[in-house]
Formats: C-alpha cells, sequence, structure tokens
C-alpha cells in the first residue's frame, strides 16, 4: 500500500502479549480432608468462544474422551480495533535509532498511529469452585489496568513501549440445557482494551551530522534597520563535536579525541565545546 511494502508484526506481537498473560494459571482441587488432591495447569489458545462452544456441544458427555478437551480450559481472541484519537502524537515527530549498516546512517519512524484493540478472554469450568479459583488470579492485577512493556519494533531494539491493558467487565453464563445427564459448562467472559500503536515503515536516513558550527554577529549598521553582514567578521564561533579517545571512552579534551569521521552514532562519545571569538 502506498508504493511501499513493510510488516513490523506488531499486532500479532500484541496478541502474543495477551496468550502470555493468562498462560500459567495453574488451581489446586481440594479433597474433603482439605487437603490438595489434585494441580491442574489451565490450559488457553486463540479463537473465538463460539468454536469451544460448538466442540463441547458436539460430543456432550464424552467430550474428553473423544477429543481430549479438558476443562478447566480458557481462549481468547481479539475482537476489535479502534482508532484512539485522544493518544494522537504529532504526526511528523520522528523515533530514530543507530543504523547497522554503516556508521554513518540511522533508523527512523514516524511516531505510531494509536488503536483500542478489544480482547475476549473466556473461562470454561465445569463447577463453579474452578471458576472463581481462576479468575482471583486474574481480576487482582487489573485496577482497572496492568500495564506491560514489550519492544514493538524488531529494526529498533532499543525501543520499548508500555502498553496498558484495562479491564472492562465480566459476564458469566450457565450452558446447563436438556437433562441431568448433559455436561454442565460454566463460561466466564472476561472483556479487555489494550492501548495499542501501529508503526508505519522504519526508514534508514543517512548524513548524521558529527559537527555543529554557530556564528555569532554583532549590528553594527547605521540604525536603519537592515543587518548587512557583508565583510563582517563574526564576534564569536562556537564549534560543537564528539569527543572519543583512542581507547573508545567518552572524553571532552580536544587534545585526544579522535576525528569526528572516525566516530560512529553507535559509540558512547561525549561533546567538546570549542568558542572562538572573532
Amino acid at each position: 500500500m502506498f508504493g511501499q511494502k513493510f510488516y513490523n508484526g506488531i499486532i500479532r506481537k500484541y496478541v502474543i502479549m495477551m496468550g502470555t498473560l493468562f498462560n500459567k494459571i495453574e488451581i489446586d482441587r481440594i479433597n474433603a480432608a482439605g487437603s490438595v488432591a489434585q494441580t491442574l495447569r489451565v490450559p488457553i489458545s486463540y479463537g473465538p468462544k463460539e468454536r469451544f462452544l460448538a466442540r463441547i456441544e458436539a460430543v456432550g458427555q464424552d467430550l474428553e474422551r473423544k477429543v481430549g478437551f479438558k476443562l478447566p480450559a480458557m481462549s481468547f481472541e481479539m475482537t476489535s480495533f479502534q482508532y484512539a484519537p485522544e493518544r494522537r502524537l504529532s504526526p511528523t515527530k520522528q523515533i530514530n535509532s543507530p543504523g547497522s549498516r554503516d556508521t554513518k546512517s540511522f533508523k527512523s519512524v514516524y511516531t505510531p498511529t494509536p488503536f483500542d484493540i478489544g480482547f475476549q478472554v473466556s473461562v470454561y469450568v465445569k463447577n463453579a469452585e474452578d471458576g472463581v479459583r481462576i479468575l482471583e488470579q486474574i481480576l487482582p492485577y487489573f485496577s482497572p489496568e496492568f500495564t506491560v512493556t514489550i519492544k514493538p519494533l524488531d529494526d529498533i531494539p532499543d525501543l520499548r513501549t508500555d502498553i496498558p491493558v484495562i479491564f472492562n467487565g465480566l459476564n458469566t453464563e450457565d450452558t446447563y440445557e436438556g437433562d441431568y445427564e448433559t455436561r454442565r459448562v460454566l463460561i466466564h467472559t472476561l472483556d479487555f482494551t489494550l492501548k495499542g500503536y501501529v508503526y508505519g515503515p522504519v526508514r534508514y536516513k543517512s548524513g548524521i551530522i558529527n559537527t555543529a558550527n554557530s556564528q555569532l554577529f554583532v549590528d553594527t549598521s547605521s540604525g536603519e534597520g537592515v543587518f548587512d553582514l557583508t565583510n563582517e567578521e563574526f564576534a564569536s564561533e562556537i564549534v560543537v563535536v564528539p569527543g572519543l579517545d583512542v581507547s573508545r571512552n567518552p572524553t571532552t579534551n580536544n587534545e585526544i579525541t579522535l576525528p569526528p569521521d572516525d566516530i560512529s552514532a553507535n559509540d558512547n562519545f561525549d561533546f567538546i565545546v570549542n568558542k572562538t571569538d572573532g
């Protein structure tokens, strides 16, 4: 689109992030003596809730034996994607990072576009006790948001972004129908909003400035409002260059620094300021 092919994989990262938040939930089954009889890991997979309900309804009591689908279980899916204008940053601002092609290039990407991404997490259990044990391992962390730090762009590994995940609400339904032999499934549905960003293409740019030269002049005109610099000498000159010694350590000593062309954007350099009066 727009004449350039690119893929940052950011939406895929958001999906993985949501699945990772809930992929290590375990619950205990307690016997009549009050001790732990069994510890179960609650699996989670991506897919719509309707698909899991169809599997449950299709096999009924033989659910575990026929398809190996054991409860409790969880699923999640991305349900909405909406632009968030209240979080929009300046579209002309850029994020820069040192390049890897050569020492005089850098990588640049424009500020991302904000989107509110809806996710739905479903919890399937056979009894109410399993359900509340799972919910109590999730809900305390959302008040009402939980923030996750991710690396959104593989091309700019130093860039980190805080992504809030907001809990919107919980809905519970009981799918029990029919006689007493029909399998009962309790479903807890949790709705979340992920405050994400989508990035454009990462471009390589060259021509890094390694010397800044500022010349200051004094207006010596006759008061006619015309500032003529023809043949005028500057009153002072300020030159700023990076400072790095031969051991690649930052320095502010002009006598031991390497030439600016020998210092790359990836080096940990200091700055040397030279002022000359005209």
